[in-house]
């Protein structure tokens, strides 16, 4: 896409809405901030779910703050600046719930376990009072009538929705990454001539870039793990039936699951301990056990000596670097005590994506979008036909904000068939889906390993532009091959930072486990992530002089 002054000309149009939608901005920006007991200051930037917690239940610092902070960055690289395309709109009654929940503080009344905490959510997650727009102008009027139920139990525990993410129009590439025709090309902070992933790429982008202290996207082939892992982030998916999907845009009903975005691991825990429960708008999480109230956070660290993990082999060789890390990441195991064990995944793990996730995929997203636009929301359009013909006129009125057309094909190819009575999906899903969760179980059993562990994507972030392409090596097509263990699995499975390359990007591991034993990902995460030098800052961006280490005033307690 052609740039101007930084920005896509493309998405021009979307900075003019992003300012309108947060056209309170900069008068709350401009608001004095409430006089403190005593003067003392504390940096937001970089800080992990736990310090922000503390800080905000000891009151050093208050939620308004706390939510003026990074509305300032957003005003700097969002709305100006570098433009990191993260966001697609800004709640306007950010500002307006976080001196709600300062008022209960300073009342003494109780108030929520992630009281004050600001967040960014995929934007194919209903927040109400926010169009739900899965990137795509076709859904731009599109308003939910509730909010999801992972939004309604992050609200309840106090948590603010700061912004909806720009994301992959309708959660899947086609070719390009982390682009809607609403948000532009999300640009990872590391480097923004290369991409953040996706297709939770402006939930990754935004917390990487200190937007907000977590996000929420969703994943159904790598689409929280891969943008987590090009921007120095944890990310969880989670068992499928862990967290409810009521309230989001689907992309195909058999792999979706929500995930929360975070700095560390402990954060995870946190978010997933929130968000984790039955509900009767979701069947597939009445398939958890009873023991998924078990207590996430605080996460107990758990030693490495004695556990058998094993290590995918037969994989690697796309990238030098990437292979090195994941080397030098087995001789951390090896000497924090665990038994690595090789394991060779079977012929039926080959091709994942061509035997069983495509035609699954192709087969269930017109019925489940279009479900959503009946039941879930108003205002959008009322089929899959519909959609289309949007995304047709938006382009031939708007060639430099164009949906993509490979998007639209593959839209269009879901039309005149009724794939999920077909004998071949039937029989995808009822016999080639559990016998693959079958093998990979055995597989463990047999070797006896308490998870699986492999590099989260086997090549650093992708050039987005000529530039970005300077030092990119990746000798493979398929850049999330391990990705679909756990996408046709169901099992859970955790990214985290295991290094930077000599070009300052970051590259991911994965933990993959049994179903619904997130506790045992996030108890062996912890030991290794605090033992990994890896990214634990945000990433210098253009014209960010000042901002890492920036202060807020905050009120200290008398």
């Amino acid at each position: 896409m052609a740039m101007v002054s930084g920005r896509s000309r493309g998405v021009a149009h979307v900075t003019k809405r992003f300012a309108l939608a947060s056209s309170a901005l900069a008068f709350l920006l401009s608001v004095a901030l409430p006089a403190a007991h005593a003067a003392s200051t504390f940096s937001p930037a970089s800080k992990s779910l736990p310090e922000l917690k503390q800080a905000l239940d000891d009151q050093r610092i208050s939620a308004e703050a706390l939510v003026r902070f990074y509305m300032r960055r957003i005003d700097r690289f969002e709305n100006n600046g570098p433009a990191i395309n993260a966001l697609l709109r800004v709640n306007p009654d950010a500002i307006a719930r976080a001196r709600r929940i300062d008022r209960a503080r300073s009342e003494g009344r109780p108030v929520g376990p992630l009281a004050g905490l600001p967040f960014i959510v995929k934007d194919n997650i209903n927040v109400k009072g926010l169009p739900t727009t899965g990137g795509s102008v076709a859904l731009r009027n599109a308003m939910p009538r509730q909010d999801a139920t992972l939004v309604a139990r992050l609200k309840k525990a106090g948590a603010i929705v700061l912004a909806k993410g720009n994301m992959t129009e309708f959660a899947s590439s086609f070719g390009k990454p982390g682009y809607s025709s609403l948000g532009g090309t999300t640009r990872n902070p590391y480097n923004p001539d290369r991409y953040a992933s996706g297709s939770s790429s402006g939930p990754a982008a935004g917390v990487a870039a200190d937007l907000a202290a977590f996000g929420i996207g969703t994943d159904t082939e790598g689409s929280v793990r891969g943008p987590a892992s090009v921007t120095g982030l944890v990310g969880l998916r989670p068992t499928i039936g862990l967290i409810s999907r009521s309230g989001i845009l689907p992309l195909s009903p058999s792999f979706d699951t929500p995930g929360p975005i975070t700095r560390t691991v402990s954060g995870s825990a946190m978010i997933t301990q929130v968000m984790a429960g039955r509900d009767p708008g979701d069947q597939v999480t009445q398939l958890a056990p009873d023991n998924t109230s078990t207590r996430y956070y605080p996460v107990a660290g758990t030693a490495l000596a004695g556990q058998r993990i094993g290590v995918i082999s037969g994989i690697g060789g796309a990238n030098q670097q990437v292979d090195q890390a994941m080397k030098t990441f087995v001789a951390r195991l090896e000497r924090q005590g665990a038994t690595v064990v090789p394991i060779s995944l079977p012929a039926a793990f080959g091709d994942l994506w061509a035997s069983v996730i495509a035609p699954v995929q192709n087969a269930e997203f017109r019925p489940g979008v279009e479900r959503f636009l009946s039941e879930e929301v108003t205002g959008g359009p009322p089929d899959m036909s519909n959609i289309i013909k949007r995304c047709e006129e938006n382009n031939r009125v708007h060639p430099h904000r164009q949906v993509n057309p490979e998007r639209i094909r593959g839209m269009e190819a879901t039309l005149n068939r009724h794939a999920t009575a077909s004998p071949n999906y039937l029989d995808d899903v009822s016999w080639r889906l559990p016998a693959l969760r079958r093998q990979l179980h055995q597989l463990m059993d047999t070797a006896d390993v308490t998870a699986l562990a492999f590099p989260t994507r086997d090549c650093p972030a992708y050039p987005r532009t000529p530039a970005g392409k300077k030092g990119f090596e990746c000798r493979t097509v398929a850049h999330e091959p391990m990705a679909y263990l756990a996408t046709v699995s169901g099992f859970p499975e955790i990214t985290f930072p295991m290094g930077m390359t000599t070009a300052g990007l970051p590259m991911g591991v994965s933990l993959l486990a049994r179903p619904f034993q997130e506790t045992t990902l996030f108890q062996l995460a912890t030991p290794l992530e605090q033992a990994i030098p890896a990214p634990r800052w945000t990433p210098d961006l253009p014209l960010s002089t000042g901002w890492r280490s920036q202060v807020i005033a905050t009120t200290a307690p008398p």
